[in-house]
């Protein structure tokens, strides 16, 4: 039987600048590369560190073999790699996203809309990774945290969801699943619109990442931005109760909700 392993974009980093040593361990264990799992060089970012997955027979010695960072036993091939300084600088300029859309994406005209939607100070790099992912390098980390900080981003009115790459995980397993949304909090008491009271709510929808700074007591509404998990139901109100005792409903207004979003929440919401 085989066994397949998947190999993070961190661990390759740290492999490719020992490609000696882990030729040399891959012989001594008699590991095999197997090509046809392997993502063309075009998958990864900026071409500079491919994935592919190892694999190994349960005809081998199962006798625990640890070889420079490589440990082999009959549960598996274990990568213990240490993230250098290299690795994590790569990783600042990079993200791995996917277009929340019910229809294929033309990448050619995806990609060219995307760099130009975004005006980097340098440049951008957006390749095909599997099934419907993306990688995005930037060349200045400055350009990555900016891209970040202002979305949420639509592409054909179809929300884009971005996050970072951390080391020692496989791109294809970070879930993607939260956007930030700038939400407004109508119907609240006079007085409510607070700091605090922002938190509470924020935290009610999901995880608050910003209190609008231009929100004041004559305000119309409330304005908090909160990472929303869009693999569950939309929550569009709430009750709240008031300084007298007497609960009020307060409703919620996304804003840049898209098109697929707005289908898929118009049939389970609560």
């Amino acid at each position: 039987m085989i066994h397949d392993i998947d190999v993070s974009i961190s661990d390759y980093i740290f492999i490719r600048n020992h490609k000696l040593l882990f030729h040399q361990t891959l012989v001594s264990c008699k590991l095999l590369l197997r090509p046809e799992l392997c993502l063309p060089p075009s998958s990864c970012c900026h071409n500079r560190f491919p994935l592919f997955s190892c694999c190994f027979t349960d005809s081998m010695d199962p006798t625990p073999l640890n070889l420079n960072g490589l440990t082999l036993c009959e549960e598996g091939l274990t990568l213990n790699l240490e993230s250098g300084p290299e690795t994590a600088a790569v990783l600042e300029h990079c993200m791995i996203g996917r277009v929340l859309a019910d229809r294929e994406i033309q990448f050619a005209y995806f990609s060219k809309r995307m760099s130009r939607a975004w005006k980097p100070g340098k440049q951008v790099t957006i390749t095909k990774s599997v099934a419907d992912r993306y990688l995005f390098e930037f060349y200045h980390k400055a350009d990555a945290n900016r891209i970040l900080d202002e979305g949420l981003w639509l592409y054909d009115n179809f929300h884009i969801v971005m996050d970072r790459i951390s080391p020692g995980v496989v791109p294809n397993f970070v879930p993607l699943n939260h956007i930030d949304f700038w939400v407004q909090v109508h119907g609240l008491p006079f007085g409510f619109i607070q700091p605090k009271v922002g938190q509470g709510l924020g935290s009610f929808l999901g995880t608050i990442k910003a209190y609008d700074g231009r929100n004041s007591i004559h305000s119309a509404y409330m304005r908090i931005k909160v990472a929303i998990d869009v693999t569950v139901p939309l929550k569009k109100e709430w009750r709240v109760r008031a300084s007298n005792g007497v609960f009020v409903t307060v409703n919620f207004k996304y804003e840049k909700l898209g098109v697929f979003l707005s289908q898929v929440w118009s049939a389970r919401t609560y």
